[in-house]
């Protein structure tokens, strides 16, 4: 059966209110990851972008995790860190709505995950996407059940059947880094050159002012010293 009940969704429909995990949730449409995108990008840039959506991600991953981690708590059921990496990752995407994902790979002593993921927002939205939420996402889950950073990246992208395989990495390549941190930091510096340049001409608009003030006033001097030596001559 393809349709079934979520096993973490609640609605209480007298209130309006959704809860997912226990907790109060909002259903978004998909449409938000690419609005987020757009709105991002035209800030700091689409690496930039990237970098920021991936860290929302990120912090969403981590406190999934740990509200996953208290009900399983209530219930009196205990995971090792493999079976709860498979948990909520399964809980986030196929229970809530990101897609379907599968394991290739899982092994925390070499901190290696492959997962293939299928029908995710951002891979049906952008037409060139890198995941950048759907990643943040899975690298939270992994820091909060194992407490090491992890880095998620996009090995490989089929637009045809909507999937994508992720993989990890123990430290960010270089590459990725530099371009989104690069990004982020010429809007910063490009804010500061503002800013000064800024101060810089509203000082020279008083200094201006000034130098006006003091010429009007030396010219109106000046006329009114003619018209007394005008007077002085008759």
């Amino acid at each position: 059966m393809a349709l079934k009940s979520v096993k973490y969704i609640k609605i209480d429909d007298q209130k309006g209110i959704l809860y997912s995990a226990q907790q109060r949730a909002l259903m978004i449409p998909v449409t938000f990851v690419k609005a987020l995108s757009v709105s991002f990008s035209g800030i700091f840039g689409l690496p930039g972008a990237r970098k920021l959506i991936y860290e929302i991600g990120r912090s969403l991953g981590e406190e999934f995790v740990k509200i996953l981690k208290s009900i399983l708590k209530e219930e009196g059921v205990a995971l090792d860190k493999e079976m709860l990496i498979r948990e909520t990752h399964n809980a986030i995407f196929m229970s809530a709505g990101w897609g379907k994902i599968e394991f290739q790979e899982l092994n925390l002593k070499e901190e290696k995950i492959i997962v293939k993921i299928t029908n995710s927002p951002s891979g049906e939205l952008a037409k060139e996407s890198d995941y950048a939420l759907e990643r943040g996402i899975l690298a939270g889950c992994y820091k909060e059940i194992t407490g090491q950073s992890i880095y998620y990246n996009t090995k490989k992208e089929e637009k045809k059947t909507g999937t994508a395989i992720l993989e990890t990495f123990a430290k960010i390549p270089k590459k990725n880094l530099a371009k989104g941190e690069m990004a982020l930091l010429g809007r910063k510096e490009l804010k500061k050159t503002v800013e000064a340049r800024t101060k810089e001409l509203r000082n020279k608009v008083k200094e201006l002012e000034k130098f006006t003030k003091l010429t009007i006033g030396r010219e109106l001097r000046m006329i009114e010293l003619k018209k007394e030596i005008a007077e002085l001559k008759r």
